[in-house]
């Protein structure tokens, strides 16, 4: 009885563990102004997050922001995807990346005045 315990135990350590491994977060982080004189940076209360699950990269806004542009940018193809999308509508954006080469990405979302981008490896 104990053996079966442990078992189921360990059975879901594991297998709770492969969920968690599937996906990838990608970091989104400002990007630095390029003005030689910068405004102090605007106050960002909206989070967005991407992922990546090994066939789409996901984008996940926590609150409609108006139109915000997605781009993913290879390091050697230049931009693969480029799309303005009205978070009024929806909250969550998913790029299919099956038919990308191999590489290194960097996902940049820009909104108003808010400039993010992190990379992401497919």
């Amino acid at each position: 009885m104990k053996r079966s315990i442990y078992f189921i135990i360990i059975f879901f350590f594991f297998s709770s563990g492969i969920a968690l491994a599937s996906n990838t977060e990608v970091i989104l982080t400002p990007v630095a102004p390029t003005s030689p004189n910068p405004r102090a940076p605007s106050v960002n209360r909206t989070t967005v997050t991407a992922t990546f699950d090994g066939s789409e990269v996901a984008i996940c806004f926590s609150a409609p922001v108006g139109q915000a542009t997605i781009t993913l940018t290879g390091e050697t193809v230049g931009i693969v995807y480029q799309e303005t999308v009205d978070t009024g509508s929806a909250l969550n954006f998913y790029i299919p990346v099956e038919s990308f080469e191999s590489g290194n990405y960097t996902v940049s979302v820009n909104y108003a005045s808010i400039q993010l981008s992190g990379n992401v490896e497919l």
